[in-house]
């Protein structure tokens, strides 16, 4: 009996405990890679929604003579293009 108890202490040791930390590290590898990709899904979200609104704001100003948002939108373009682009996105 000894000796089956040594064998499974062994198993954990050798086999067990190994195989837990590495799907632990993997597990969180992916858990990072998702939440970046997330992240960057929405930027590029966020992107396309200020470039819609920019063009709503330019149409205003065309046809009233006044965009009072228009400024906002284009440092928030601008803001949002120099974020993607630090994250290696060209848009």
């Amino acid at each position: 009996m000894a000796d089956f108890d040594a064998s499974i202490d062994q198993w954990i040791r050798d086999f067990f405990w190994p195989a837990l930390i590495g799907s632990l590290a993997a597990f969180a590898y992916l858990a990072l890679l998702a939440r970046a990709q997330v992240r960057l899904r929405v930027l590029v979200a966020l992107l396309g929604e200020c470039r819609r609104r920019i063009v709503r704001q330019e149409e205003r100003r065309a046809s009233l003579g006044h965009a009072p948002r228009l400024e906002y939108y284009q440092r928030l373009e601008r803001e949002l293009v120099r974020r993607l682009s630090k994250e290696g996105i060209r848009v």
